[in-house]
């Protein structure tokens, strides 16, 4: 049996009312009448020979061939976009959008610095900066939100579909609040049973501290807390007794509402790394930023290494 082509304007539709959830809300978005959309959708739907769309009390939603076209078609849809952004630098403008995904670590030590190596080149170019972390960022990814991202990644890494770079390692260390009684303990068997906070998912971030405990042949404790990002776990110790363990970059910017525990065990340090999709082809701008994020990386790398043998 034949089928007529997919065209980009279909594929379109469908994302718009995938965005949407209606078809008048899919319309308005698109600048066309109702009727036109539907004629859109219907022609689609006889192009891939399956039903792609179905309409409910609640709306209008894709049926699971309708969310896989839909994923297909958002691939397309960026790679196409990333295509017109090259081009404009080839006439020689100087602008492009970039979307990065940022964990806290780089965003206070390799960013800032990154964006402003960027626009020296490139001047008019935009950067969409998220501050997404693990798992989140994978649906980022799958979503097209995001060029690349610049955080830590669990031991396990992302699979196939994903390549991990190392940039560059910082020290962990152990943080509690100004007045907790433990915050003169010297040892992490004294700190067993205080309640700890987990930062990220226990088959991700979290598990560096089910790691630290069984590395030193003790029984991990209780964490009783999951929060997302270690801004909102400086928040938690700050104001609470739970314990836990941050990046010590973010701990020295908080010295002046939590403690650090100068225990004799060694702690784990933290892994940033550059995460991009194996199956893109980033845009020049995205290219250069990203050369601005290695530069800067080198220079972190080489300031860390000299700091332990000094």
């Amino acid at each position: 049996m034949y089928y007529d082509p997919i065209t980009l304007r279909q594929l379109q539709a469908l994302l718009a009312i995938s965005d949407a959830g209606s078809i008048g809300a899919a319309a308005k978005r698109l600048g066309v009448t109702q009727p036109v959309l539907s004629r859109i959708v219907a022609q689609l739907e006889r192009s891939a020979g399956v039903s792609l769309v179905a309409r409910g009390a609640r709306g209008t939603v894709l049926t699971p061939s309708g969310k896989s076209l839909a994923a297909r078609a958002r691939t397309i849809s960026a790679e196409l976009k990333r295509c017109q952004e090259d081009l404009q630098l080839l006439r020689g403008e100087t602008g492009g959008l970039i979307s990065v995904a940022a964990s806290p670590v780089p965003m206070m030590l390799v960013v800032p610095f990154a964006i402003r190596q960027l626009l020296q080149t490139l001047p008019d170019a935009e950067v969409l900066v998220n501050e997404i972390v693990y798992p989140q960022l994978l649906d980022a990814f799958r979503d097209q939100r995001i060029d690349f991202a610049i955080g830590p990644v669990p031991a396990t890494g992302l699979g196939s579909d994903f390549r991990v770079e190392p940039l560059f390692q910082v020290d962990g260390v152990i943080a509690v609040a100004r007045d907790h009684p433990k915050a003169s303990a010297r040892s992490l068997g004294a700190l067993c049973a205080e309640p700890w906070i987990i930062m990220g998912p226990t088959n991700g971030p979290g598990a560096v501290i089910s790691q630290l405990f069984a590395s030193h042949g003790l029984e991990p404790p209780r964490c009783k807390v999951t929060l997302d990002t270690v801004w909102s776990a400086m928040e938690m110790i700050s104001q609470t007794q739970f314990v836990g363990w941050v990046p010590k970059p973010i701990a020295e910017s908080a010295l002046d509402r939590i403690r650090t525990v100068k225990i004799r065990e060694a702690l784990p340090p933290l892994q940033i790394g550059l995460i991009t999709r194996t199956d893109t082809q980033l845009t020049t701008a995205a290219r250069a930023l990203i050369s601005a994020v290695r530069t800067r990386s080198r220079q972190l790398h080489r300031t860390e290494h000299n700091a332990r043998t000094a």
